[in-house]
Parts: C-alpha cells; structure tokens; sequence
C-alpha cells in the first residue's frame, strides 16, 4: 500500500474566528484520544485547530 504510514489515521481540521469552550471537562474528554492536538493564531486573525487520531479504521477484506 502507497499510504501503509496512514493507514487508520484521521483528523479534524477547524479554522474559526472565535472559539469558547463551556463544558471544559467535555472538551477534554472528546479530545484526550488524540493523538495530537494543537490550536493556533492565524495571520487572518482566525484560529486553526486540528486534532488528529491514530488507528481510527480497520482494514476490512470483502472478498471472503
């Protein structure tokens, strides 16, 4: 496979201008799987936030 490295993988990419988290123990919790998570300024004034996961999917053989 040309992507074995990704196999599995996922992730979630927001770009926002404004962000508040109410729940803060919710928000922890949806995002302690993570593998990574990182939230940064954007030049435009906007925040990018990306939270990434391994071995999110299973490979799957159809032909048995």
């Amino acid at each position: 496979m040309d992507n074995e490295l990704f196999l599995g993988n996922g992730s979630i990419e927001i770009e926002t201008d404004e962000l508040e988290v109410k729940n803060i123990d919710e928000f922890i919790s949806a995002i302690k799987p993570a593998q990574n998570f990182e939230i940064h300024p954007l030049l435009n004034g906007n925040l990018s936030m990306s939270i990434c996961f391994k071995d999110l999917t299973k490979e799957v053989n159809l032909t048995e």
